[in-house]
């Protein structure tokens, strides 16, 4: 319920002419905030990396990804009385699908048309 709440504070934000940088998605620490466009945005971007506090990146190869995503429809000048949100981008979801059992790191990747549609997917790594 929480990430429909902020999927339709984002759509409603960008159809106010604005936009929010990728932690306003999700609900965790973002490392890096990519710009936003106002008409298209799409953008992927980092979330969660152990190796932030580790002191640096080490690559594991043949990795197993796992995405799960969640959408918004908002209904322009309604003031988001009409919005409507839809999906599961829970990490259990993203592990779920793609078969995970240890999380390596996290991304997101955020598509917005016109602050109307907007789809933020969680990426998992991991074994």
């Amino acid at each position: 319920m929480k990430v429909l709440r902020i999927l339709a504070l984002l759509g409603s934000v960008g159809a106010m002419g604005l936009s929010l940088p990728g932690c306003g998605v999700t609900s965790h620490r973002v490392g890096i905030a990519p710009p936003s466009g106002f008409i298209y945005t799409q953008q992927r971007a980092p979330s969660y990396c152990p190796c932030w506090k580790e002191g640096g990146v080490t690559h594991t190869p043949n990795l197993k990804v796992g995405k799960a995503s969640a959408s918004n429809l908002v209904v322009p000048r309604t003031q988001d009385l009409l919005s409507f949100g839809w999906g599961d981008m829970s990490l259990e979801a993203a592990t779920r699908n793609g078969g995970l059992t240890k999380v390596h790191y996290v991304d997101h990747e955020i598509l917005s048309i016109l602050g109307v549609y907007t789809k933020a997917t969680l990426i998992v790594y991991g074994e």
